[in-house]
């Protein structure tokens, strides 16, 4: 009707076929992108009311995607998927380790989690990561830095347990 295909219900827009309305699926698309573009307050409305309607749907799809991200960078820089270390393969336990150590500045700058990994993909993923599981990426850091990130903690939950027995 727009574009000159021949339409069927196969080359149809399903959606709009049940309307009554023949366009082909890229005009669809065209007139949305239009409409959306003429509309943005009304866009954004409609999509917080289906989102509040679909909630559960949308946390289902929030999840798979980030899962796929997850896997599509746990895939690049190991083989396998699986760690690097230890060859433990369960995706739930595996997680992008930083080769130079370098991981507080590096979050600062690419964040964590799900945008750590859409940071990794939108650059090409770059060098200097690995994937381990967590036993591994624990046991990466030492016994020394463990004892001086708990020494802090360790020292004010001692001063408490001392001050409640021996009465102040």
């Amino acid at each position: 009707r727009v574009c000159g295909v021949a339409l069927t219900t196969e080359t149809c827009c399903p959606r709009n076929l049940a309307k009554g309305d023949w366009l082909c699926a890229s005009c669809q698309v065209s007139r949305a992108i239009k409409w959306n573009s003429a509309h943005p307050a009304a866009r954004v409305a409609a999509a917080a009311r289906y989102r509040a309607a679909h909630k559960d749907r949308v946390r289902q799809k929030l999840k798979r995607y980030t899962q796929n991200r997850k896997l599509i960078v746990i895939q690049h820089y190991s083989t396998g998927a699986a760690c690097s270390s230890c060859g433990f393969s369960d995706l739930a336990a595996l997680t992008i380790d930083h080769v130079n150590n370098d991981g507080a500045t590096d979050r600062l700058l690419r964040g964590s989690g799900s945008r750590l990994y859409g940071s990794l993909i939108r650059d090409a993923f770059p060098g200097g990561y690995q994937t381990l599981c967590m036993n591994c990426n624990w046991s990466k850091r030492g016994e020394s830095s463990r004892k001086s990130a708990n020494t802090g903690h360790k020292q004010r939950l001692k001063a408490v347990v001392f001050s409640h027995y021996s009465g102040g």
